[in-house]
């Protein structure tokens, strides 16, 4: 195992291209994007499963599996084990025995974390299906599933535990979501997908001979190759078959057959030159549907059968669910989006308002986020348990373990201590102190991971926790010199990622080399957060200026995702209080606030299908924006969006924030791992809704923010070292991870300075309201 990396090694376990099937295009998609994410792709490495071997297989596969052999079997747990994390797809067909059953073989010989994909989840299973699935979940650390159907079906109907399940979507490529290629004549309909029984093809075959009448005349394309296996038992039978269908009902001017096997870019322009998607399988147990997820994302209305990712997905006004094989059915939907060009238009701004959060860099992030906490997770209990074993330890172990690295002590709860949950009622909150933030930076700027206290050089710096660093300075009153300094540091790191167009780096290696081209569309955002702040309220005259000079290069920001969104709305808030007559400023405030889109449903108003990470930004971006421009719409949707997150996130008077996985409804509560950035994140956001508003509940609200970090959480753990300033990495259910990195030290003192500020602000030394206030 190596844990000299910048990110945990991981090692893709899946069938992989050449081979066609979904699961191979899924981990290929799946691993770019995470190499993308990372700059990166050393250190992702595949195991691919074969029936034979065919030739010499990629650079990234690091060996092949030939399903059914021992000796191979052997191998592949050698090759999985020498990464830090295995990520697996599971389809009861890929692996060797009966249902699959070999996947224990490989899952049982691990020695390091493996997250599983379960791509089907059957409502009836055979009892062996059952049970492999079951054993599966049980020898996994984390469960994925990609809707909520799937979820709901996994965990009432197999003994499984449902703590380790998580939601994360199938993604879509970035290409999908680019402008309609509709040329706005014949319209195009179409089905894609590897050919073959069950797609449903003679249903929507026979659904077309009811629309000859329509002018002008659709047509009906129907793109793939037949699928391997069936091509191989039925040498081209089945595809006959359709065409004689097609000839016999008169439709040769209608249905179109394309027998290729488009690559990704080359699918996303057939489908992007489509008007209208049909989905007609014949399957009710598909919980999770690729194509069904490009169609969203490419903005495409769809007409499906109701199969169980569709039912989910389209809900929302995206498109139509038909029942299976009822050709008449699909005739009228499809003759109904075909001619209301209202109708249709709506069902795919509803389409492209779910596709922006489907695109792989955020899938692939969230996949990220989720390893790298299991293995840091992972190897803090492999430390804990060498520690154990090296000293003499009773018969009976006791119930709590207590550990203590640098200054930070903790004790692990498996559940809330009465002792610690009404903390609120008796300790004050500490100061911030930033003794650990001066120890993580260097001449270059703020490392950006800790083993426990030490900084990690070895994993270099990013600009995203130089820019939150940043921006936590020029919030603070009358900084000290050395904290001055430190904000010279981080300025200067900035002004060395920014590149000639103005777009930033995120990732520097210690030796100050950058190792990407670009940074992520985050760290694009809080870079201008970062630089309007300090243009605002930056300690020295040079510094407002160079943050302004720095802010004003930046010509060309755009982004699908609503974070970065919301990051270069609240720097754009900073530039026009202190410049209202900034345009540049202004054009970003107008553009990015106009992608922050939230849903008119007053159960999930959020504007993505699941809660994911720094949630509250969200909110306080609105809130920015309708004061800034002014809107007070925006203002509105602003707090009756942080409302419902708050309501949302508060659990027994206390924060129980989002964990690292995300959440949707249904998902259990509490959820871990929790990250201290969703502290921070709602700290700020309700500290401007009472600047605001003066409401009472927001003072209060930032303050269990802050309290989150001393305790009052799920677990009643202590993160915060209040003679540091250092800040655990992530609460867990029975643990905290104890690396003080910059993300959750920043966090904290973040959380800690508002409650500081608005508590000051009471009682008159800094009157919070001053740090908002409405440009006409």
């Amino acid at each position: 195992m190596r844990h000299d990396g910048e990110l945990p090694s991981i090692g893709f376990l899946s069938t992989y291209p050449p081979t066609l099937c979904g699961l191979a295009t899924f981990t290929a998609s799946l691993r770019d994007a995470i190499s993308d994410t990372r700059g990166s792709d050393e250190r992702l490495g595949v195991v691919s499963l074969v029936d034979k071997h065919r030739g010499e297989p990629r650079p990234e596969v690091v060996y092949e599996h030939l399903n059914g052999d021992r000796v191979s079997l052997v191998g592949a747990i050698e090759a999985l084990n020498s990464f830090d994390l295995v990520l697996a797809q599971h389809e009861y067909g890929i692996y060797g025995g009966p249902d699959g059953s070999e996947v224990l073989d490989l899952l049982s010989g691990l020695q390091i974390p493996a997250v599983v994909t379960l791509h089907t989840v059957l409502s009836q299973p055979s009892p062996n299906q059952r049970s492999i699935l079951e054993k599966v979940v049980a020898l996994a650390e984390r469960t994925i599933v990609m809707s909520d159907t799937a979820r709901r079906r996994l965990i009432n109907g197999y003994e499984v535990d449902a703590t380790k399940v998580r939601v994360v979507p199938h993604g879509a490529t970035v290409g999908f979501g680019g402008p309609s290629l509709a040329n706005g004549t014949r319209p195009v309909v179409l089905t894609w997908g590897l050919i073959g029984p069950g797609k449903g093809l003679e249903t929507a075959i026979d659904a077309f001979a009811g629309l000859q009448d329509l002018r002008p005349l659709p047509r009906y394309v129907i793109l793939g190759e037949m699928h391997p296996k069936i091509r191989a038992s039925q040498d081209g039978a089945y595809l006959s078959e359709l065409a004689d269908r097609v000839h016999d009902l008169g439709l040769d001017d209608v249905v179109e057959f394309d027998t290729r096997y488009l690559d990704i870019d080359a699918l996303a322009v057939a489908v992007r030159r489509a008007d209208l998607v049909v989905l007609p399988y014949e399957s009710i147990e598909q919980v999770t549907s690729g194509v069904l997820v490009e169609a969203i994302a490419a903005g495409k209305p769809v007409v499906a059968t109701a199969f169980p990712h569709a039912v989910e997905l389209l809900r929302t006004g995206a498109g139509i669910v038909v029942p299976h094989r009822d050709p008449i059915a699909l005739t009228a939907a499809v003759r109904k989006v075909l001619t209301h060009p209202s109708l249709a238009a709506r069902m795919a701004r509803r389409a492209r308002l779910i596709g922006s959060t489907l695109y792989w860099p955020t899938i692939a992030r969230q996949y990220d986020r989720m390893a790298a906490k299991l293995v840091a997770r992972h190897r803090v209990v492999l430390t804990l348990t060498t520690a154990t074993r090296s000293r003499e330890v009773p018969s009976s172990p006791p119930r709590s373990v207590e550990a203590s690295y640098g200054r930070l002590a903790v004790r692990e709860h498996p559940a809330r201590s009465d002792l610690v949950a009404d903390l609120s009622h008796v300790a004050s909150l500490p100061e911030p102190r930033f003794d650990h933030l001066r120890r993580m930076t260097d001449t270059l700027g703020l490392w950006e991971h800790a083993r426990y206290t030490i900084p990690r050089t070895e994993h270099g710096y990013c600009t995203d926790d130089n820019a939150r660093a940043l921006i936590l300075i020029s919030r603070r009153p009358n900084p000290s010199h050395d904290l001055v300094a430190l904000a010279e540091t981080y300025l200067t790191f900035l002004h060395h990622a920014q590149l000639p167009d103005g777009g930033f780096h995120n990732r520097r290696s210690s030796d100050g080399s950058w190792k990407d081209e670009i940074g992520s569309d985050d760290s694009q955002g809080r870079a201008l957060w970062a630089l309007g702040s300090i243009a605002r309220n930056g300690p020295a005259s040079w510094m407002r200026e160079a943050g302004l000079d720095m802010f004003d290069r930046q010509r060309d920001f755009h982004s699908p995702f609503p974070r970065a969104n919301a990051f270069a709305v609240l720097g754009a808030t900073e530039v026009l209080l202190s410049s209202p007559d900034h345009r540049r400023a202004r054009h970003i405030l107008e553009q990015c606030s106009g992608h922050l889109l939230v849903r008119d449903d007053a159960r999930w108003p959020w504007p993505e299908e699941r809660l994911a990470y720094d949630n509250a930004r969200i909110p306080e971006a609105l809130l920015a924006a309708g004061t800034l421009l002014p809107d007070d719409r925006l203002v509105d949707t602003g707090l009756h969006l942080l409302e419902w997150l708050v309501s949302t996130e508060m659990l027994d008077g206390h924060f129980s924030f989002t964990p690292v996985g995300g959440w949707a409804p249904g998902e259990p509560r509490p959820g871990f791992d929790q990250q201290p950035v969703e502290a921070a994140a709602m700290a700020d956001a309700c500290s401007r809704a009472w600047s605001l508003t003066g409401g009472d509940r927001w003072r209060d609200q930032v303050e269990r923010a802050a309290r989150w970090f001393v305790g009052d959480n799920d677990t009643g753990a202590v993160l915060y070292d209040p003679q540091t300033g250092g800040c655990a990495d992530g609460l867990g259910p029975d643990h905290i991870n104890l690396n003080q990195g910059a993300e959750s030290t920043l966090a904290a003192l973040t959380a800690l300075q508002q409650a500081e500020l608005i508590d000051g602000s009471k009682r008159g030394a800094c009157r919070i309201r001053d740090l908002i206030v409405p440009v006409a």
